[in-house]
């Protein structure tokens, strides 16, 4: 409770890091429907896509630049806002699953799937399907 009326309170939050698993400060601002300003190091930018501002985490100016834009601009926090409601969605499991498999195996992964008397076949559908 205390983290959702932290991001209902703030204008956008700022997430400065020079190594990063998954961003989860940035996942959550977003599922919060608040803008972020994030570093663009390591996998920050797979979870924040289109909907994050990036800096470098090694350029001071870059940084403040951008948080100057969400504090001074006129409507541009607003749109960012906007943009977040109307089109960013949080990855899914299925999702992610998905994009292994596509990583791994690429369009061999749809053909082999749609086979499914064959072992990669069933398993590719298992992990397609949330492994029921």
């Amino acid at each position: 409770a205390q983290m959702a009326r932290a991001y209902a309170d703030c204008r956008f939050t700022v997430f400065p890091s020079f190594c990063e698993g998954w961003g989860l400060p940035v996942s959550e601002s977003l599922f919060h429907g608040k803008f972020c300003i994030a570093s663009n190091a390591t996998s920050i930018p797979e979870i924040g896509g289109a909907a994050v501002d990036y800096f470098d985490p090694h350029d001071d100016d870059e940084a403040f630049s951008r948080i100057e834009r969400a504090l001074f601009e006129p409507g541009y926090l607003e749109s960012r806002e906007a943009w977040i409601a109307e089109k960013f969605r949080l990855p899914t499991w299925d999702d992610t699953a998905d994009a292994i498999i596509e990583a791994l195996c690429g369009g061999a992964a749809r053909t082999v799937a749609a086979n499914t008397d064959s072992v990669a076949g069933i398993a590719i559908k298992r992990m397609q399907n949330g492994l029921k």
